[in-house]
């Protein structure tokens, strides 16, 4: 870009003489010429020149005056006075206004390029540099919200020290009176929002968050993350605390209102106390998210002051011996429902819901522990295997962030180990009745009973028969014929025995009762069925 030349001088031959100059070898190009001061200074105020070429006798405002008036309008201007006086009071008055050089007519071209190279190339690195100076004023402005975002987060994290000041400073922010609010969205109750980017719904909610709390603060900052909204509203010190808190509810509510409107969620929100110091900004936001947990935590959608929390609790929130007993044995019992039940009358009572969400948390993680300790078969110090489970146990506790979804979740997880408990148990009994079958297939041919039996596995003669009646394809009784009358085919196709022998053999020492079992069994005498083979 040429560099803008602006001439004003009364007398038409230098006026034309300066025209001519070959202004372009520099760089430059003319872009007015005015014979009086006022023409001049209409010229100046249009066309912004750099360099100002004027005369100091002219009519109307003399040169002095005009650059003196110029110079409001055209800052950066560099002005040479050109006359015909070597006036020593003009000189001195003309620096005073910061004319960049003082020529004495006639004006040889000699001088005149050695003035016009020297104040081009000035101006050229002026205007490189405020090309820089203004890039880097556009990159500052355009990061000063995100900056501000930054400063919102390590006030918020405590992570600014003694600087403080000058940081509050550097952004024209002044902390008097504040309150902290956390924001947490409810993506649960609308299924819409889901094809929604969450890039957009972030970014609108953080634009609506700023727009709505600057109509009721004086200034606010804003920290955004996985849909959780941060902010510090700031307030005059004449107000009270209760105008604050005041103020900052009615805004959570209209905030709350837009956000249903624009995406169709919930927004829990949680309220701190009123602060003057910024460098314990950190505690109300631990004050604020705790109260809007509570809220979250509740499925309650109203707003939250932490000031409020737990001032109507009614008792410490504990799980007594009786709630504990009465869901370890419907583990034990594979009772499902009841397990729902004994959950259910644990958390959802008066107590629990007037308590606060860590209290319920830690209360739930020490009773599942009591779980994995009883669920283990190791009765001595926990195991590295213990220990992962009361990890995965913690981390579940943790991430629930709303009772039922607490709830459901201790559910499924009893669920698993009331199956894995029958499954065990299962395969316990399982492995009984094989060894009973075994016992009886190695001994049919003995006279065995379930007296005698149970003596050899120490169990009851009914206990046997409940094992084999639930665990068991056949009776006691089934099975010993099953097998009896099996061998006896074998041998009666055999045919090596005598059938009388073939009785003794398979356990039979009375030789009727054996063909009437075995007719009863298979249709024939076993006579009849060796000769039908």
């Amino acid at each position: 870009m040429l560099i803008k030349v602006l001439i004003a001088d009364d007398e038409w031959i230098i006026r034309d003489g300066l025209v001519n100059f070959p202004w372009k070898d520099y760089g430059c190009e003319v872009v007015a010429e005015a014979e009086d001061g006022d023409e001049a200074l209409q010229m100046a105020k249009v066309y912004q020149p750099d360099i100002i070429l004027s005369d100091i006798k002219m009519p109307g405002l003399n040169g002095l005056s005009f650059i003196k008036a110029a110079k409001k309008h055209c800052l950066s201007a560099k002005v040479i006075i050109i006359t015909g006086y070597d006036d020593f009071e003009f000189a001195q008055k003309a620096i005073k206004l910061g004319v960049y050089e003082y020529l004495l007519k006639p004006i040889s071209f000699e001088k005149l390029h050695i003035v016009i190279t020297e104040l081009s190339r000035k101006i050229a690195c002026e205007n490189q540099d405020n090309t820089i100076i203004n890039s880097i004023k556009n990159q500052y402005n355009f990061a000063k919200p995100l900056l501000r975002d930054k400063l919102a987060s390590d006030l918020l994290h405590g992570r600014i020290g003694s600087q403080i000041d000058e940081l509050l400073k550097t952004f024209n922010i002044s902390i008097e009176k504040h309150v902290v609010v956390v924001g947490n969205l409810n993506r649960d109750k609308n299924e819409s929002c889901i094809n929604i980017e969450p890039w957009l719904i972030e970014y609108g909610i953080y634009n609506l968050e700023k727009e709505i709390f600057l109509k009721f603060a004086k200034d606010v900052l804003v920290e955004t993350e996985n849909y959780k909204y941060t902010s510090i509203l700031l307030f005059p010190k004449i107000l009270s605390d209760e105008e604050c808190i005041s103020a900052t509810a009615f805004a959570c509510k209209k905030l709350q209102e837009a956000v249903m409107t624009f995406v169709g969620l919930e927004m829990y929100f949680g309220i701190s106390g009123v602060g003057s110091d910024p460098s314990k900004i950190t505690s109300l936001r631990k004050h604020a998210n705790d109260a809007s947990l509570q809220g979250c935590f509740f499925s309650n959608s109203e707003i939250v002051f932490y000031n409020d929390l737990y001032q109507d609790s009614i008792d410490d929130f504990v799980i007594s011996s009786s709630q504990k007993e009465f869901i370890i044995y419907a583990i034990s019992a594979g009772k499902y429902d009841d397990i729902k039940k004994g959950l259910d009358d644990i958390f959802l009572s008066k107590v629990a819901v007037n308590s606060g969400v860590n209290e319920i948390k830690n209360a739930a993680l020490s009773f599942l522990i009591e779980i994995i300790s009883i669920h283990s078969s190791n009765e001595c110090a926990f195991s590295y295997s213990q220990y992962k489970e009361i990890d995965v146990v913690n981390s579940m506790i943790v991430k629930s962030i709303k009772l039922e979804q607490l709830i459901n979740d201790i559910y499924e997880y009893l669920l698993e180990i009331t199956k894995e408990k029958l499954e065990t148990k299962t395969n316990h009994y399982d492995r009984i009745v094989e060894d009973i079958y075994a016992y009886i297939h190695q001994h049919y041919s003995e006279d065995i009973s379930l007296d005698s039996i149970s003596e050899v596995f120490c169990l009851s003669s009914s206990y046997i028969s409940r094992l084999l009646g639930s665990y068991g394809d056949k009776s006691f009784s089934e099975y010993l014929t099953y097998i009896r009358l099996n061998e006896a085919k074998r041998l009666l196709i055999d045919n090596q025995h005598k059938i009388y022998d073939i009785a003794k053999l398979v356990g039979y020492n009375d030789y009727s009762y054996f063909i009437s079992v075995f007719k009863k069994q298979f249709g024939v005498t076993p006579n009849k069925f060796r000769k039908g083979t």
